[in-house]
C-alpha cells in the first residue's frame, strides 16, 4: 500500500531544498515538483480551517500592494512576477503544508535548511577557493553565469554568491535549539563555520542571524565567545600573510561592520 504521508514528506523536504539553495534558477524542476506537491495534496484531501483563514487575510494584505502597483503604472510583466511570487506560490505552500501537523512540518523545514546550508556553503567555497586558485571549478557559476568570480575591495573579501544571502534565515531556524550550542555537539562547530565564512565574505548583513542566535542562545553561548574571538583573529592573520591574500586587510572588515552600526561610508542613508 502506498504510503502517501511518507512520500509528501520527501517531495516537501527536496522541494524546499531546491527553493533554499538554488534561488531564481531551476524554475522547471521546482514546478515540477509542485505540481507533484499539489497531486498528493489533493490524493490526501486534508483542509485545516485556520490555514485557510490566515490565507483569506494574507490575500487581503496582498491587495494593496497590487493595487499600488497597478495604479502607479508598472509593467504588466512586473505586475504578474510579483503575483507569481507574492500570491501564487505562497497560497500554493500553504495549501500543501497542510498535508502535516505542525511538529512534522517543523522536521521537514529544519531538515531541509541543514541540507541547504551546506550546499550553499559549498557552492559559495567552490566560488572562493576557484577565485585563489586552489579549486579548479565555482560550481555556483554553473547556474549563475554572472557569478564567477571573487573580489578583493579596500582590504576585505567579496564573494558573489546570490544563495548566500539565505543565511539570514536559514541560520535561525536551524540553529534554535540551546542543546546545540554545546562543545560536544557537532552543530556548534558547523554553527562557527558558517559565521567565519560569512564574515570573510564581506557580506555584513549575514552576520546579522549570527547575532541574533547569539544574543537569543547567550547563556550557552557566552563560554564560547572568547575562543571564537581568538580563533578568527588568528584565521586573519594567517589569511593576510598569504601571498593569494595581499591585498587582504582584517582591520578593513571590522571598520565596514562599525561603519554599517554607525551608518557611515557606503552603509549611510
Amino acid at each position: 500500500m502506498i504510503n502517501i504521508t511518507k512520500i509528501s514528506i520527501f517531495f516537501t523536504t527536496v522541494f524546499l531544498i531546491l527553493v533554499f539553495s538554488f534561488p531564481r534558477v531551476l524554475p522547471g524542476v521546482k514546478i515540477l515538483f509542485l505540481g507533484i506537491l499539489i497531486v498528493l495534496f489533493m490524493a490526501g484531501r486534508k483542509l485545516n480551517l485556520n490555514s485557510l483563514r490566515l490565507l483569506f487575510f494574507y490575500l487581503l494584505f496582498f491587495i494593496v500592494p497590487l493595487l499600488a502597483a497597478s495604479i502607479y503604472g508598472n509593467e504588466m510583466q512586473y505586475i504578474i512576477g510579483a503575483l507569481k511570487v507574492y500570491l501564487f506560490f505562497p497560497v500554493l505552500l500553504v495549501l500543501i503544508f497542510q498535508m502535516f501537523d505542525r511538529e512534522r512540518l517543523q522536521k521537514i523545514i529544519y531538515n531541509s535548511g541543514v541540507v541547504a546550508l551546506v550546499i550553499i556553503t559549498i557552492t559559495a567555497l567552490s566560488t572562493f577557493l576557484q577565485g585563489l586558485g586552489y579549486f579548479p571549478i565555482n560550481l555556483n557559476a554553473i547556474l549563475y553565469k554572472d557569478e564567477d568570480r571573487i573580489g578583493l575591495n579596500d582590504g576585505f573579501v567579496h564573494i558573489i554568491n546570490s544563495p548566500l544571502s539565505y543565511y539570514l534565515f536559514l541560520v535561525p531556524v536551524v540553529f534554535n535549539n540551546p542543546k546545540d550550542f554545546s562543545l560536544t555537539n557537532k552543530k556548534l562547530y558547523f554553527f562557527l563555520l558558517l559565521m567565519i565564512f560569512a564574515v570573510i565574505s564581506g557580506r555584513r548583513i549575514l552576520l546579522l542571524p549570527f547575532i541574533l542566535v547569539i544574543i537569543y542562545h547567550f547563556r550557552r553561548f557566552y563560554k564560547i565567545l572568547i575562543p571564537l574571538l581568538v580563533l578568527l583573529l588568528l584565521l586573519f592573520s594567517s589569511i593576510s600573510d598569504s601571498r593569494k591574500f595581499e591585498n587582504f586587510d582584517p582591520s578593513q572588515i571590522f571598520t565596514r561592520f562599525e561603519d554599517a552600526i554607525n551608518n557611515r561610508g557606503d552603509s549611510a542613508l
